[in-house]
């Protein structure tokens, strides 16, 4: 996998791919990512701190919570089976 947060300038953009990606069918996808501070400096590299990893996190959970039924309890022995 390969993955690059940039901010572009203008409407166009050339993508620079490793080598081991020619002659290989890939996807390219698109869309805006939104910045807790609105640093423009911390979207171009991805880095995000600690806590705007943790409310990233809480708001996935929040909107793809998972009920599991009454009275379940993980078996790890089952897991392996």
């Amino acid at each position: 996998m390969f993955r690059k947060i940039i901010v572009p300038k203008n409407t166009k953009l050339l993508l620079n791919i490793p080598k081991k990606f020619v002659r290989h069918a890939i996807e390219v996808i698109a869309f805006t990512i939104e910045s807790e501070k609105g640093d423009s400096a911390q979207a171009e590299t991805g880095e995000l701190s600690q806590q705007q990893k943790l409310a990233r996190l809480k708001k996935f959970i929040s909107q793809n919570a998972i009920t599991l039924p009454e009275g379940y309890k993980f078996n790890r022995e089952e897991l392996y089976e």
